[in-house]
């Protein structure tokens, strides 16, 4: 079963969403549905100092370091004698060009951040501009190519040092997936892609399902979108606006 059948597939189970919902201020979401294009950040623009940058393990076993280049095809008994005499002699030679190989696998990717919660009044205020930007919904199925390389966001109040010596793929899918707990209200769900840090990806327009504009969205800045959708490309968007739930602390969208 290719990827794109087994995301699918994922949706289908329900172990995935149906759709997804990306926060902006008004001028940067303009810009995404002009150009039917996401941008795809480095991890080292993360405001989080955690986030895809967990700890390494302090060092390694001589049984771990020949492990690792017999598994990778180098052979330990094949290096240079002054080689591995250098390794015995200084590990941290090993943890330095660990950390490098580490920091170069993790943050080469491109990782669009997404949510599962339309409803979240932290994510408002925090990602659209304080209420004024919107949130665009994305439908998963209308472009499965876009959305390979999902990691639904596991969030922990504590996490093991990592051994990328050891287990390159599992350290880098821990990094990738795993966030402190004080961050669960966002519900998050990452797109990653390879060599794609800081690059614009398109997307299919059909996948644009809805904008959802925050309670204190300019009549000026809707209308201004509603024209930028009004292209046979997005003439199938709805758009909703924020109001207040009587009584509670709640939000809850009106169709426009």
């Amino acid at each position: 079963m290719n990827q794109q059948a087994l995301l699918l597939k994922g949706i289908e189970d329900g172990v995935y969403p149906e759709t997804l919902f990306k926060f902006r201020g008004i001028s940067r979401g303009k810009q995404i549905l002009k150009d039917c294009t996401f941008r795809f950040s480095s991890p080292t623009a993360f405001n989080d100092p955690f986030d895809c940058s967990l700890d390494e393990v302090a060092s390694y076993k001589m049984s771990e370091i020949k492990n690792f280049f017999n598994k990778n095809n180098f052979g330990y008994a094949n290096l240079p004698l002054d080689r591995r005499n250098l390794i015995k002699q200084d590990k941290s030679i090993v943890s330095k060009w660990v950390q490098d190989a580490k920091n170069k696998a993790v943050n080469s990717r491109g990782v669009l951040a997404l949510s599962r919660d339309v409803n979240e009044i932290l994510l408002w205020s925090h990602y659209a501009d304080y209420h004024k930007g919107l949130a665009i919904e994305l439908s998963l199925r209308e472009d499965l190519d876009f959305f390979l390389g999902p990691r639904i966001i596991k969030y922990v109040d504590n996490y093991t040092p990592t051994n990328y010596l050891s287990d390159p793929e599992g350290t880098v899918d821990a990094i990738l997936s795993k966030k402190h707990v004080k961050w669960e209200y966002e519900k998050e769900f990452r797109i990653y892609k390879t060599d794609s840090a800081n690059i614009d990806i398109s997307i299919n327009p059909n996948a644009i399902k809805s904008v959802y504009f925050g309670l204190k969205a300019k009549q000026s800045e809707i209308d201004d979108v509603r024209s930028i959708c009004s292209t046979q490309a997005l003439s199938h968007v709805r758009f909703f606006q924020a109001e207040k739930v009587y009584g509670q602390f709640k939000l809850r969208f009106k169709l426009l």
